[in-house]
Parts: C-alpha cells; sequence; structure tokens
C-alpha cells in the first residue's frame, strides 16, 4: 500500500480501496504536469492534462512555479488567477478564478487539497491560468498535480 499524504487509507470509499473481489485494488504515485510557456502578459489560456485510462488518480496536492519569461527568475507573487475544471463532469473547483499562490501554493510547500479529489481513468482536468498584468513581463509556468493512481 502507498502512504498517501492528507488521508489515511481507511478513509477512502470502498471502491477506490478494493476490487469486486475484495482484494486490495493496487496504488502508486503519479504526477500530472502542465507547462504554460509562455503565459503572455494580460492573457488567459488553458491547458488540459488527460488523465491515464490505466486508472483513477487521486489529487492530493498542487504545486507550480512561475518564471519570467525574459531572466527566468522565480516570480514571487505572480499576478496570475487559476481556475480548475473536471471537463467531464463539467465542475468546478472553485466558484472564482483563485490567486495563484492561494491555489497552488509553493514547491517547498504546496497547495494541499483539504479532500482529496478522484479524476476517473480518461477523465480531463482543465488548467485555466489568466495574467492580470498587461503591461508586464511573460511568464513561464510549470504546475505539477501529485497524486496516487489506483489501478482497477
Amino acid at each position: 500500500m502507498v502512504a498517501m499524504p492528507g488521508i489515511m487509507e481507511q478513509y477512502l470509499p470502498p471502491d477506490l480501496r478494493y476490487r469486486a473481489d475484495g482484494t486490495p485494488r493496487p496504488k502508486d504515485f503519479f504526477t500530472y504536469g502542465v507547462q504554460f510557456l509562455p503565459l503572455t502578459a494580460g492573457t488567459a489560456q488553458t491547458q488540459t492534462v488527460q488523465i491515464n485510462t490505466d486508472a483513477d488518480f487521486l489529487l492530493v496536492m498542487a504545486c507550480a512555479i512561475a518564471r519570467t519569461d525574459s531572466t527566468d527568475a522565480i516570480a514571487v507573487n505572480p499576478p496570475v488567477t487559476v481556475q480548475l475544471e473536471s471537463t467531464g463532469s463539467g465542475r468546478l473547483f472553485s466558484n472564482v478564478a483563485l490567486d495563484f499562490d492561494a491555489f497552488y501554493g509553493t514547491a517547498q510547500l504546496p497547495g494541499i487539497v483539504p479532500y482529496p479529489k478522484v479524476l476517473d481513468a480518461g477523465a480531463q482536468l482543465a488548467t485555466r491560468l489568466t495574467h492580470l498584468n498587461g503591461g508586464g513581463a511573460d511568464l513561464d509556468i510549470r504546475v505539477a498535480y501529485h497524486g496516487v493512481k489506483i489501478f482497477p
């Protein structure tokens, strides 16, 4: 069994813990990533991640890094908002676009998903970033969604 940060195995619904025959479903750590290279100043862009068809994905953490396109310096508190959507179900992860740091945290202190989100095998996760500073520098943004693959 893979240790799952932020949750305990026994709190998963039975169908995510066991197969129909009662044997445990295999699990493994996995990260899905998306890149906005660059996120142009003053624009909104959407990147979609296709969840592999071999396993459901339990999203437990998210982190991102933003660098200025011209100097490669880390952008502290980038003027960017984020909105996530599970495109298969049409469900948004928040009622409004959130500040970049409020959702993702940092590589050192990633954003913990308070109640892990299950994305079914084959689902799509759309990440929409909006650069709020029309006169600012373009940003290179790399996002990581950390979690657990739960195999059939």
